[in-house]
This record gives structure tokens, C-alpha cells and sequence, in this order.
């Protein structure tokens, strides 16, 4: 997920479907653009495209890997259905959202087993199953002949086949990419399934796993080394707590306790109000949007330290020793100090081997950078440099970057609060 993305959708009370990310793709303005440009946009930072100047599907003409990520998508398709997020209606061209799919497929067919197409990306196939459900229902059902019909029921099932295997895996682990897999089967289970029950107890067992798998339940710290996708984590899991509750299903784990812990070590970790530090995939001063946070309205608790905390009542360090954060802080908000140190045995899914990294700031502005991200898909600067010690904080012998790993030893603070330390060693 490209950082610095708004992924969430619109509140679920526009439909039964999930439409990931509709409140972008349905936007009023969307509609406009493409009424009088005949331009459909992915994002509001790309320019606009006209589907006359996609020649060749597998060579769409944008060198960006999540360019070609989100025109996979099909989402844009959005702005040929008629109803945009607040509900209005606008003109719909469903003969074309046919013409376009029916392209698709055709592409996909002759494609099926072809691995380096970038129509596989499980993202972008898990949002074009939604999408398309919706579609399905909306509008683009009456315009198939029983042929047509029968090819797009056919892709359908091989996609959501496709998808329930990154469901069952157990190697590598469960990602935030299974948020977008599980909704992808809700939404096809409405349309396409013959056994909606099984698909919907599949998506219910899969994110009860998620969420033990990528959220620490006592500190509520994501294991995805990165400080915008904790974020964004908060407000997708939260989401998609909505989402399955107005569809009957209740997520196991997924409850307020548990978000306020999340809020509350956001808050924490923050080297001053709604700057995010920059560790693993996460720009210098990154802002978010309230967006993320809008569904956790629950008070933040205290939170628990995770380990053998040694943390006093003073809060010159707070440590936590299982999830790689020491977060430093001293003297009142104007003039405060801050540190944070990382200890890193392994690297997340967004995370850089940054073990041993530190940053710092003194009354709020940056003393001491770390260079985080940014970062774009499949592009070689992103693993030579960004995810690499090189970018980072980090000892660096003999001018030679390594897969550092780092072992907490130990840390402590001193009798008058004024002091704190941390201990760690390193192995390449």
C-alpha cells in the first residue's frame, strides 16, 4: 500500500458492498471530471487518463508500479455507475463499464497463468472483486449476454480462489493485505458464491488471525515496523469491524479496549501532535489524516509495557522491550526533549533494518532525522537505500550496510527520573 494513502471506504450505510476506498473513487467531483474530460482518475495526484489511450492492457502507459496497481483495480469504473458517495445521482454509462470489464477479462484470460502480469497483484484483485460485485448488481448484469455472463462468473471464481488461498496460508504471515482479501469475499459472497456462509465464517476465522498476527493485544503496537501503517491500521481494522457488523458478524478481539491502545501508543510515539516519527515506511514528519482515526472515539488507556519493563513512574523513558520502541521524553511541551530508539530482531513487512536507530527533537522541531521512507514499489532505490542501514541511524562497518538484527539486553532508569538508558547488542 503506497504510504500516505487514504484507504478507507465510504461508511457502509452508502450500500451492502465494501468499495474499498470508495470516498475517493466515488467523489462528486470524480464524476465531474470525467463528464467533461471523458478522463477517469486513480489518484488526485496523477493525471487523468482516457481508456482510448490504453492500447495494450499489459502495457498500460504510467512506469509506476502502483499506478498499474490501482488502473488494475478497476475502481475508477466508479464514475460510469451513476451514484458517487454522498448518494447524488449522475449520468451512468453502463454499456461502456461492459465494454471495459469485458476487455479486461478477455486480457486475463489469455493471461491466466502469467505471474509477472501485474492483473495478479493481490491488492489490486482483491479491490477489483469488490468492485465488481457492486457493478454486477448495480448495473452490469442486464448488459451481458449468457456468454459474457459466464466468462466473467468464471473469472470471478478463479479470483476469489486466488484470494482464499492468501487467506488459508500460513507462510509468510497474514499483512494488512488480508483486510482487502476478506472484504473482496464478503463483497463476492453476495453476488457470486454458492455458499455465502461458508465464505463469511472463512473472512471471520482469517481476521480473528490477523489481528493476533500483526497487533500486540497488550500494548496494541503493530508488528509491521512502521509508524504510518500503525496508523493506518487503526483506521482499516476499525473499518472493517463496521463493515462485517452491519453485514451480522462480529470480529473476535476487534473492540474498543484494543483500539485505545493503538490511539494511545500513536499518541505516544509521536514526536509532537500529528507529526509521525519517521521509522520504516513512513516519510520524515509524515502528517495522517483524522480520517484514520475518526471510527475510535474510546478514550485511550494506559498503556501496558510489553516484557520486563523496567520503566519507573517518571516518564523520562517508556520502554517497549518486545516491540522494539524506547521512546525518550523530558522537560515541559515548549522546550521538550525527545528521543526514540529501535531495536529491531527482525524486519516487518514496512519495516527497514533500522535496529539500533534513533531520532531526536528538541521543543518540537528535529534535532537528529531519520531518513524513513519515501518509497515506490519495485523500485531498486527503495531496497538499496530506504530499507537499508544506510538511510538509517545505525552503526555501519566498514562502509558496508548488513541485515542487522539487534537483542535487547536491558534498559533502566535513574533513581531521580532523570536519566534513562537501553542496552542492546547486534548480529548480522
Amino acid at each position: 500500500v503506497p504510504e500516505g494513502e487514504s484507504m478507507l471506504p465510504a461508511p457502509t450505510q452508502a450500500g451492502r458492498f465494501r468499495r474499498p476506498e470508495f470516498s475517493f473513487y466515488g467523489r462528486a467531483s470524480n464524476f465531474e471530471h470525467y463528464r467533461k474530460t471523458g478522463e477517469f482518475l486513480l489518484r488526485s495526484y496523477w493525471p487523468g487518463f482516457r481508456i482510448e489511450d490504453i492500447e495494450d492492457w499489459g502495457a498500460p502507459f504510467a512506469d509506476d508500479a502502483a499506478w498499474r496497481l490501482f488502473f488494475n483495480s478497476l475502481a475508477w469504473l466508479t464514475v460510469l455507475s451513476g451514484t458517487d458517495v454522498g448518494g447524488r445521482e449522475h449520468p451512468s454509462d453502463w454499456p461502456l463499464c461492459k465494454d471495459i470489464v469485458m476487455r479486461f477479462i478477455g486480457f486475463a484470460e489469455d493471461n491466466l497463468h502469467n505471474k509477472s502480469t501485474d492483473i495478479w497483484h493481490d491488492h489490486a484483485m482483491a479491490y477489483r472483486v469488490s468492485y465488481i460485485s457492486y457493478f454486477y448488481e448495480r448495473g452490469l448484469a442486464a448488459q451481458l449476454d449468457a456468454d459474457e455472463r459466464s466468462r466473467l462468473r468464471r473469472m470471478m471464481d478463479f479470483q476469489t480462489d486466488a484470494i482464499k488461498g492468501f487467506m488459508r496460508r500460513e507462510s509468510p504471515p497474514l499483512n494488512n493485505h488480508t483486510i482487502f482479501h476478506s472484504e473482496a469475499i464478503a463483497d463476492a459472497s453476495l453476488v457470486f458464491s454458492e455458499n455465502p456462509a461458508d465464505d463469511i465464517d472463512l473472512c471471520q476465522h482469517t481476521l480473528e488471525r490477523l489481528l493476533k498476527t500483526v497487533v500486540d493485544r497488550s500494548t496494541g503496537i503493530t508488528n509491521e515496523q512502521a509508524a504510518f501503517y500503525h496508523v493506518f491500521l487503526i483506521g482499516r481494522l476499525m473499518d472493517t469491524r463496521s463493515f462485517f457488523a452491519d453485514r451480522g458478524v462480529g470480529l473476535p478481539g476487534y473492540d474498543d479496549e484494543l483500539f485505545s491502545k493503538m490511539v494511545a501508543f500513536q499518541e505516544q510515539i509521536e514526536p509532537r501532535p500529528g507529526i509521525l516519527p519517521a521509522y520504516g515506511d513512513t516519510k520524515h514528519e509524515q502528517p495522517y489524516s483524522d480520517e484514520f482515526l475518526a471510527r475510535a472515539k474510546a478514550r485511550p488507556q494506559p498503556l501496558e509495557t510489553s516484557g520486563d519493563s523496567k520503566t519507573s513512574d517518571q516518564t523520562i523513558l517508556t520502554a517497549y522491550p518486545r516491540d522494539g520502541y524506547f521512546i525518550f521524553r523530558s522537560g515541559p511541551p515548549d522546550r521538550e526533549l525527545y528521543g526514540l530508539f529501535l531495536h529491531r530482531p527482525e524486519r516487518g513487512v514496512h519495516g527497514h533494518w533500522d535496529g539500533g536507530s534513533f531520532i531526536s527533537y528538541s521543543g518540537g522541531e528535529c534535532v537528529l532525522a531519520d531518513g524513513g521512507g519515501p518509497f515506490q514499489y519495485k523500485r531498486p532505490l527503495r531496497f538499496l537505500y530506504f530499507q537499508s542501514q544506510l538511510a538509517h541511524n545505525t552503526v555501519i562497518f566498514n562502509d558496508d550496510p548488513v541485515e542487522l538484527r539487534t537483542t535487547y539486553r536491558d534498559h533502566s532508569v535513574s533513581d531521580n527520573g532523570q536519566h534513562g538508558a537501553v542496552l542492546t547488542s547486534a548480529r548480522m
